[in-house]
């Protein structure tokens, strides 16, 4: 099946979010939620990371700090990224580092942006309702983990299957009740 690309879905709260129009998540777990292990991913599904690299293309990217330490430098090339970091910090090759929720959603990002991890700003977005959409790898084997996504999180979600696969299931969920147009408060 060819990998579905954020640009055939529209905006389906036709909102925008301060002036970031619109935040979309991005992750692959397993059944229980696992999506690294020391800092990696505890698996290698190469139809899955092209799936990553043709979904976010060259959309602006949002992650925290141990995940900007351990990406690739090709997803940083030819896009804004935003790196979420407890510490105030200067971008050394053109990264925006941040420290809440709140700088965040000043900045004047294009349309769609894409939380692509880790489990704490995953969390953060999720829990207060900035992310509209998400694209979940889900992996069928069980792998060992100490990052984690939460999924309870999506349970009210609408979900669609895109893709079934033999190792993977991959969805989109829509969230219909973020928070695009609202301040938030941590």
């Amino acid at each position: 099946m060819k990998p579905v690309h954020p640009s055939n879905f529209e905006n389906p709260l036709g909102v925008e979010m301060c002036k970031n129009r619109g935040v979309r998540g991005i992750v692959a777990c397993d059944p229980r939620g696992v999506i690294g292990l020391e800092g990696k991913l505890p698996w290698h599904y190469p139809e899955d990371l092209q799936f990553f690299s043709e979904t976010i293309q060259k959309f602006p990217i949002v992650m925290g700090r141990k995940t900007w330490e351990t990406l690739p430098r090709k997803y940083f090339v030819d896009r804004a990224v935003v790196v979420f970091s407890h510490e105030k910090r200067q971008g050394v090759h053109g990264e925006i580092w941040v420290t809440s929720l709140e700088e965040f959603l000043l900045l004047d990002l294009s349309s769609p942006t894409f939380l692509i991890g880790g489990g704490e700003l995953y969390s953060l977005f999720l829990e207060n309702q900035i992310v509209r959409d998400f694209f979940i790898s889900h992996i069928k084997k069980e792998y060992a983990g100490d990052t984690f996504f939460p999924l309870s999180l999506l349970e009210t979600w609408t979900k669609t299957v895109l893709r079934d696969t033999q190792e993977i299931t991959t969805c989109y969920y829509e969230n219909h009740h973020s928070q695009n147009t609202k301040n938030i408060s941590l």
